[in-house]
C-alpha cells in the first residue's frame, strides 16, 4: 500500500520534472493538492538519478531524521507517513545492513 503508493508518486514526479530538479510542486496528492513531503526545497537535495527508489526514500528518511535532530514523531510528521510506517522502515534498514554477501 504506503510503497506503492509512494512509487507511483515518485515516477509522476519524475516524468513532471523531466531532466530537471524535482520540486514539491512535482510531489502532490491527488486529494488535497498538498505536498506529500512538506520539507522546504532547500533542505532536501536532489536525487542523482544513481541510486533505486528504495535507497532515495532510505537517504530521504535518514536525512529528515537528522534535520529534525532524530525526533521520530517530527521525520515522520514531516514525511506524511506514520511513526509506526517510519518505524517498520528503519527496521528493515537495521536488517538489510546486518545482512552478509554470500
Amino acid at each position: 500500500g504506503n510503497v506503492r503508493e509512494l512509487e507511483n508518486v515518485m515516477e509522476r514526479a519524475v516524468l513532471l520534472a523531466g531532466n530537471g530538479p524535482i520540486l514539491p510542486g512535482h510531489v502532490l496528492q491527488e486529494s488535497g493538492g498538498q505536498p506529500v513531503i512538506p520539507a522546504p526545497v532547500s533542505s532536501v537535495p536532489p536525487p542523482s538519478g544513481n541510486g533505486s527508489l528504495w535507497e532515495m526514500e532510505r537517504d530521504l528518511i535518514f536525512q529528515t531524521l537528522a534535520r529534525v535532530r532524530e525526533n521520530r514523531t517530527h521525520a515522520a510528521k514531516e514525511l506524511g507517513i506514520s511513526i509506526r510506517t517510519l518505524r517498520n522502515k528503519l527496521r528493515e534498514y537495521r536488517e538489510t545492513s546486518c545482512r552478509v554477501s554470500a
